[in-house]
């Protein structure tokens, strides 16, 4: 019977580690690059109603420090985002998507730019940012449901 269970947790341990080595799924993958670059735009036109309309209801933001954010809390933020800030676009660029079963994760680094006033002038500000985002696939395409904010000094290795 040990020997039936080492057996098992062996092909277990195989079978999950050959699954991160397999092939993205290609209609994912353009799924999620056309649903960045849909917010890329929204951004760029200060459209918070667009904006949110890819965020679950039941959405729930985590930075890097352990900060959660809700889906009204994202929304008020945005909001004041862009009273405040000139010129806010962002270059999301989808690093990897991995699909299990209604949902879906899609790796992202966005690059943020925008112009903040400093001693009355507006100052030109860049920000890399990292995402690793849960979505889930909905009649009306794929919402966000989670959003963890990830560290931008560690290397992606998603083999391959």
């Amino acid at each position: 019977m040990k020997k039936v269970r080492i057996a098992m947790s062996l092909l277990l341990a195989v079978l999950a580690v050959s699954s991160f080595g397999q092939a993205e799924d290609a209609v994912l993958r353009k799924d999620m690059q056309k649903l960045y670059a849909s917010w890329d735009g929204m951004v760029a036109k200060k459209d918070v109603k667009g904006l949110m309309s890819y965020l679950d209801k039941g959405f729930v933001g985590v930075d890097t420090e352990g900060n959660r954010m809700t889906y009204t809390e994202s929304k008020d933020q945005l909001e004041m985002f862009f009273r405040v800030l000139r010129d806010v676009k962002t270059k999301t660029a989808v690093k990897h998507v991995r699909r299990q079963g209604p949902e879906a994760v899609a790796w992202v680094e966005m690059e943020l730019t925008y112009k903040t006033q400093d001693n009355g002038k507006w100052v030109p500000m860049k920000v890399t940012m990292r995402f690793a985002e849960t979505m889930k696939w909905t009649a009306n395409g794929w919402r966000i449901t989670y959003s963890q904010e990830l560290p931008t000094n560690e290397p992606w290795d998603f083999g391959g």
